[in-house]
Parts: C-alpha cells; sequence; structure tokens
C-alpha cells in the first residue's frame, strides 16, 4: 500500500513537471529557463528536510547526525531554488549564452561544441566544448525544442552520441524527454 501510494504521488508529482515545461505566454522561444514548479518543488522539499533537522536536533531519539543527513537531503534542494532564480540559457545566432551558478556567465560558440551527449540518469543534455566545459541542460527546462532545432541545424551529425540526437530529433518536433522514465 505504501509504495503504491509513492508511486501514484510521484507520477503526479513529476506528470506536474512534465506538463509545467510548456513557456509561459509571451516569452521569448529562444531563451530557456525553469518552470515555477521547478521552484515550488525546491522550496518545498528545502521547507520538509531542512523542518526534519531541526525537529530531529530537537528530538531527544534525533540528535546532529541523523539532522546532517536530513541537511544533507536539503542541500540538492536548496540548489533548485538557487538554479531556478539564477540559471539561463540563450539561443543566439553564434551560439548559446548561459548563465549557471557554479560557472557563472559563458558563450559557447556553435563551432566550440565538441559533442552533445545525454546523461539518462539525471536527465540532462551535455555540451561539450573544445576548451573542456560541460554545460548541462535539465529537461525541465522550457524553450527545449527550439534549443533542439538550433543544435541539430548549427551542429554537424558526428557530433552527437546516437541517443542525444534521438531524443533532440523528438524534442524539435515537440516531444522532450520525460523527466520521470
Amino acid at each position: 500500500m505504501q509504495w503504491g501510494l509513492w508511486f501514484v504521488a510521484m507520477t503526479a508529482i513529476m506528470g506536474w513537471l512534465a506538463r509545467s515545461r510548456r513557456a509561459p505566454a509571451g516569452a521569448d522561444p529562444a531563451v530557456l529557463r525553469y518552470p515555477s514548479s521547478v521552484l515550488v518543488l525546491g522550496a518545498v522539499a528545502t521547507s520538509f528536510f531542512g523542518g526534519a533537522a531541526i525537529l530531529s536536533l530537537l528530538s531527544p531519539t534525533g540528535g546532529p547526525a541523523v539532522a546532517a543527513v536530513f541537511l544533507l537531503f536539503a542541500l540538492p534542494s536548496a540548489y533548485l531554488v538557487v538554479d531556478y532564480f539564477t540559471a539561463s540559457f540563450r539561443i543566439t545566432e553564434n551560439g548559446i549564452q548561459f548563465r549557471v551558478p557554479l560557472q557563472g556567465r559563458g558563450m559557447i560558440e556553435w563551432s566550440q561544441i565538441r559533442l552533445v551527449g545525454w546523461s539518462q540518469l539525471l536527465k540532462w543534455f551535455l555540451i561539450h566544448t573544445t576548451d573542456g566545459r560541460t554545460i548541462r541542460l535539465p529537461v525541465t527546462l522550457y524553450g527545449l525544442p527550439a534549443l533542439a532545432s538550433a543544435l541539430l541545424t548549427r551542429i554537424d551529425v558526428e557530433r552527437f552520441t546516437t541517443v542525444a540526437r534521438t531524443l533532440l530529433v523528438e524534442t524539435a518536433a515537440g516531444n522532450p524527454p520525460s523527466p520521470w522514465r
């Protein structure tokens, strides 16, 4: 019963997250951003795990070790909130402008893209550059179809992994990868 409830809840949450990837009305199609559902998910998870850490410190059966475990779960959730407010990507004629929390701002020219790959575990498109940088584009971003079209038209076929190219063709057609499967 408990696992069935968990599965139903996760399916509902991931379905909501997937549906929220549609760009808001009037959004610039060349800009990739996180939908507000990512902010909500990050804030709720951070609050939950942060609250659990505080309660475990106050509980006679908890303590610092238990609180630390809850804080380990709260940190990635807090990163989601920071990423929501920081991360953005813009498709230009020359390449992709980006702003991400740990790497700052930058520009990747189309000619600098060495390989476009896919991370099945984390659900990211990975753009590897000739100068050694890697930019990660999660499937939860809205604007992925415009990025997929730009990559497919501006990058040579041999610079894609087979899986990434297949997924980008589907994404350009309006069917981005599921964040769940």
